[in-house]
């Protein structure tokens, strides 16, 4: 099995930020706000850094998705949906941006990765931290999702993953309902893998996070199992 001297944490959906809904180029409408209530992924800023440990890196992308979405590629196939990197459409809402302010969209991204990017070497392993609604996948509790190429971890790694979480009475899905895992780096000395949580996992009403000890502690807890299982003994999470 694969050992790391430091994860990564990419948090690229925490954030319902969208500075104003005008200046980002959104007509308000309460149905539109919703839809960006539902599609956000609450807490996971806290779910997946609930660690003082140093050789565990968060990056939180501050804005809302809906603003940037730092995870699209460019030419990603969702564009032609309007929902590249860039959203242009959302349902039945359209975005309306000029030039000048989607190039500044476009330059927060890269920087974005870019620092996320600079952050990695030879010995870091990448989580893409996210959620997901329990309508998509009523029976699956966690996601592993990898891409198919050099950045797949091996397989005993995968597995010992999926051991821990179902060890904690979780039911593990692979690349399902979501697949693949972010990339920010331009080299193929790394590993990076995929981690969604069902949402009713931790969260109460929708929003509000469970602090009962059967839900969010629970989580926090087999999520830092999980790190300790790819750190090497000297770098481990208390």
């Amino acid at each position: 099995m694969e050992k790391f001297n430091k994860i990564v944490l990419n948090i690229p959906h925490a954030s319902l930020n969208c500075q104003s809904l005008a200046e980002s180029g959104w007509k308000e409408n309460a149905n539109l706000i919703n839809i960006m209530i539902k599609e956000t992924d609450w807490h996971t800023d806290f779910i997946f850094t609930d660690t003082n440990n140093k050789s565990v890196v968060p990056f939180i992308f501050p804005y809302s998705r809906f603003i940037v979405d730092v995870e699209r590629l460019e030419n990603d196939p969702l564009e032609s949906e309007g929902r590249g990197i860039v959203y242009k459409n959302i349902g039945s809402f359209a975005r309306t941006t000029d030039d000048s302010y989607k190039q500044h969209l476009l330059e927060m991204r890269k920087d974005y990765l870019d620092r996320i990017a600079d952050e990695i070497d030879s010995e870091t392993i990448v989580i893409d931290c996210h959620s997901f609604n329990n309508e998509l996948a009523k029976d699956v509790d966690i996601c592993i999702g990898y891409n198919d190429d050099w950045s797949k971890p091996d397989k005993e790694t995968i597995d010992n993953i999926v051991s821990i979480f179902e060890s904690a009475g979780y039911r593990v899905a692979i690349n399902r309902p979501y697949s693949n895992s972010i990339t920010p780096k331009d080299s193929k000395d790394y590993k990076s893998v995929m981690i969604e949580v069902n949402k009713k996992l931790y969260l109460r009403n929708g929003i509000e996070i469970n602090i009962d000890t059967r839900y969010a502690p629970r989580l926090t807890s087999t999520i830092k199992k999980v790190y300790n299982s790819l750190l090497q003994a000297s770098h481990t999470v208390n």
